[in-house]
């Protein structure tokens, strides 16, 4: 295996940092599917204590061991570790994002949501929702309606009658909505009208 080779002879990776991180990364990820959680972990340790020179390798290790690390907790079922983990790499997205493109974001983004939706913790989700939606000028139509769609379901959650109505109304308006869409959100405003009675 590449990596073996990497760490019985180390200058391999000073000679081409770039194909030492590219390994690394395959390798992380390909334990993800396989739910082999204890190699997983063990691996994601060891990728943390890696230096790494160059600016946009260590930008993109870092969003993509964070993206697996989160990717982790989730399947791993230790959802209760998502709000340390975010409060430990939030440092960090602040000082990346404001010298790289947010769309770089979305997936860890999406999955900090999708990691809070599934606690209940939909205060959570909706501020990573938020964040996601700042990305608006460069994500797709498609996803747009998600994001809007997910917020109602939170707004829901949370009993935010007035301010849902509100939301599905604007979606009505401003979204591409599938028929899917269409139909859930109209039945969540139902349902919110028969909670308000």
């Amino acid at each position: 295996m590449i990596l073996d080779l990497y760490k019985q002879n180390i200058h391999f990776k000073e000679s081409d940092e770039n194909v030492f991180v590219v390994a690394q990364l395959n390798y992380i990820s390909s334990l993800l599917p396989s739910a082999n959680y204890e190699k997983l972990e063990q691996a994601l340790k060891e990728a943390y204590k890696i230096k790494i020179t160059n600016k946009n390798n260590e930008f993109k290790f870092f969003l993509s061991i964070s993206h697996n690390k989160l990717l982790y907790l989730v399947n791993s079922g230790k959802l209760n570790k998502v709000l340390p983990f975010e409060e430990e790499i939030k440092p960090k997205i602040n000082k990346y994002i404001k010298k790289y493109k947010e769309i770089n974001f979305l997936q860890i983004y999406n999955t900090f949501a999708s990691a809070y939706f599934l606690q209940d913790d939909f205060n959570n989700t909706l501020k990573w929702l938020d964040e996601i939606e700042k990305l608006s000028d460069v994500v797709r139509k498609d996803y747009k309606s998600f994001v809007l769609v997910f917020k109602i379901i939170c707004h829901y959650q949370l009993k935010n009658y007035i301010l849902l109505e509100s939301l599905i109304m604007s979606a009505r308006r401003k979204v591409e909505l599938s028929q899917i869409e269409y139909l859930l959100i109209n039945d969540i405003l139902k349902l919110s009208k028969l909670n308000t009675v």
